[in-house]
């Protein structure tokens, strides 16, 4: 399977001079999680929930006073439409990059991203579950925890989501794309919030780790999220897009 098969063929753009704020508009409507960034017919950079997120927790809300140009990433990684899917996966994984502009030429034909491969896992065979490929471990938080202490977590320890808990109890999640949208609703409105529950989702979906991959690529793809907590007594793990791409070259 080519990457042409799978990739978005409409690819939302923004240019290097537009404002931060309109870029977080676009970002906050849409599940890819990167803007591609373009000059002309030119590709100059891409903009991603994360870069936002992190940038957040350097300036606060002082960010929409930013232009594109300073938050993009300018190092992008590209494949073309006739790469397969599996040597994309891998790019994306060595690379630590949740999407791949797709370039024909020097035209930009499509996005290839995480989601994409969420919807092949959801239609494979595979008997794997999501035991093997669970991140263990993962980095959790008290529910009490500040939108501003969750946005330097993110930026500090390079993730894109908090499982919330009170002792034991899974009581929430709050991911860099809760974030983004958050900052549009707050743009918009004036409309402020100090803590990360407020902002993530309370009593979010989850599954155990004994469930099959495949049962929790559906459940990604039926809500439109990209991770799910694994719990079983208490949290044990998280599954997210980043480990539907290991499962998918394994």
């Amino acid at each position: 399977m080519k990457v042409e098969e799978l990739m978005r063929k409409i690819v939302i753009t923004s240019s290097p001079d537009s404002s931060l704020s309109e870029a977080i508009d676009l970002l906050s409507n849409k599940d890819s999680g990167r803007v591609v960034i373009t000059e002309g017919e030119e590709l100059r950079g891409i903009l991603s929930t994360r870069d936002v997120v992190k940038l957040f927790a350097d300036l606060g809300y002082s960010i929409f006073n930013r232009r594109v140009r300073e938050v993009m990433s300018d190092k992008v990684v590209t494949v073309s439409p006739k790469t397969h899917v599996e040597e994309a996966v891998r790019i994306m994984l060595s690379r630590r990059v949740g999407g791949l502009p797709v370039l024909d030429g020097k035209v930009i034909a499509g996005l290839f991203t995480e989601r994409e491969i969420i919807k092949v896992v959801k239609n494979s065979d595979t008997p794997s579950l999501v035991d093997a490929f669970m991140t263990r471990d993962p980095i959790v938080a008290d529910a009490d925890l500040s939108l501003e202490e969750a946005s330097k977590l993110m930026r500090d320890l390079g993730i894109r989501r908090i499982p919330l808990v009170k002792g034991d109890s899974l009581v929430g999640i709050i991911t860099a794309a809760d974030i983004v949208k958050y900052l549009r609703r707050y743009a918009e409105r004036g409309e402020r919030q100090d803590r990360a529950i407020a902002v993530g989702t309370r009593n979010p979906v989850f599954v155990s780790r004994y469930e099959r991959v495949k049962r929790a690529a559906e459940i990604m793809e039926s809500r439109r999220i990209g991770t799910l907590p694994v719990l079983e007594r208490k949290i044990e793990g998280i599954i997210t897009e980043r480990d539907l791409l290991f499962s998918l070259i394994h």
